[in-house]
């Protein structure tokens, strides 16, 4: 079964960027790290000292009573300027914990009479395609694309030659120690230099089980698999089913939408089949605890904490991590947000106390291995097919 990866890379910047002035600093770079440091904890989204927030545009730019923090009609006389240089009664003030270096003034000043925008981060901004991302294939040898553009144009930049095309030797080896961890077999090689069907070998290494083994390896270390409790006395637990069942997931070519639901609400389908079952494995993925000391609700909490910063990680691709203790600082998250997506991870029917048990409810049996799962689907077709026919041959004898 043929499968698709996709590589999604940002090639363009968001329109606010390319928009701004040259003397504009950078505002996730630069800006933004001084106003989470030394700004927001007292004009951040969870302080607002005299109605200030300084965590948004509408917030900075709020008429507070004939004077705003960053004014637009009028960037000179925004009060944010005006108070950070200010002897009397500056800003942050001199009791403050952390204050501004020279270099900081700085930025704030050139970003807020640059225009004070709040400009996105690239990751939350939609990629375009831009007007010089045409192909390109004048500078790589056998040819090309737009990726290759970029790539060409960097390496004129530092007057490098490009790598010569790999062998077809070379070639195979890649592609074989990508896909399957290990080198192309002899005969594998044999063929493909023959042939040189290049995509002839891919498919024959898709088409291998050591293809799913090894691209499990990736996912698994992801979810923080382990064959262990990972805590107290850290005994084997039966968990290696979910292993099983992400190996043939990806060895059948299961479609990544349902990759996704049927770990995170297998069991919530509708007539949920074994496969389901055994795929909501990943949120047991948690370390857990039957230490005497331990504290049920606590690490109930716990739990939760881990399930949900790993959900933010693998399927997000962002730490939630801060947002456990307060709003985000840098990412658009807040620390209400981080909680009631929490409340769903605390829906589980699972203790929060392993009893140090191989195996702890709720329980299903599952197949020992790949190899059973394709056995037990085979005869679990052949049973069904034989339930099918005699409910006809029923149903015949009843016309009669």
């Amino acid at each position: 079964m043929p499968r698709f990866f996709s590589v999604f890379l940002i090639l363009a910047l968001s329109a606010t960027a390319q928009d701004a002035k040259p003397d504009a600093p950078d505002f996730a770079r630069e800006v933004l790290p001084i106003l989470s440091n030394k700004c927001f904890v007292c004009h951040g989204p969870d302080a607002e000292e005299d109605e200030v927030r300084l965590d948004s545009y509408e917030g900075a730019t709020v008429d507070l009573g004939g004077y705003k923090a960053i004014d637009p009609a009028d960037l000179e006389k925004s009060e944010l300027t005006f108070r950070i240089h200010d002897k009397d009664d500056p800003m942050p003030p001199e009791k403050a914990e952390k204050q501004l270096t020279d270099s900081e003034r700085d930025v704030l000043t050139r970003w807020v009479k640059s225009g004070g925008k709040y400009e996105k981060h690239w990751a939350f901004v939609a990629p375009e395609r831009t007007s010089n991302m045409e192909r390109s294939t004048s500078n790589v040898e056998g040819g090309g694309n737009e990726i290759d553009f970029f790539v060409g144009k960097r390496l004129a930049e530092k007057e490098l030659e490009p790598a010569k095309a790999a062998s077809p030797n070379v070639l195979a080896r890649r592609a074989a120690l990508v896909l399957t961890g290990l080198p192309p077999e002899p005969e594998q090689l044999e063929r493909f230099l023959k042939s040189g069907d290049y995509e002839a070998l891919v498919d024959e290494l898709l088409a291998s089980s050591r293809f799913g083994e090894h691209q499990a390896r990736y996912w698994l270390d992801a979810v923080r698999y382990g064959d262990t409790h990972g805590l107290h006395l850290d005994n084997k637990r039966g968990i290696f089913p979910y292993r099983d069942w992400v190996v043939k997931a990806l060895n059948d070519g299961l479609a990544f939408d349902q990759f996704i639901t049927w770990q995170l609400a297998g069991d919530l389908l509708p007539n949920p089949s074994l496969e389901h079952l055994t795929a909501t494995g990943y949120v047991r993925m948690n370390p857990s605890t039957a230490e005497g000391g331990a504290i049920p609700a606590e690490f109930q909490a716990k739990n939760n904490f881990d399930r949900t910063e790993n959900f933010g990680t693998v399927f997000l691709g962002m730490t939630l991590n801060c947002a456990r203790c307060h709003t985000h600082k840098y990412d658009p998250i807040l620390q209400r947000e981080y909680y009631e997506l929490m409340a769903f991870f605390n829906s589980t029917a699972e203790s929060p106390m392993d009893g140090n048990a191989y195996v702890y409810a709720p329980v299903i049996e599952a197949p020992g291995s790949v190899s059973d799962w394709y056995q037990w689907e085979k005869l679990t077709a052949e049973r069904d097919a034989l339930l099918t026919k005699i409910d006809e041959q029923v149903d015949e004898e009843k016309a009669v």
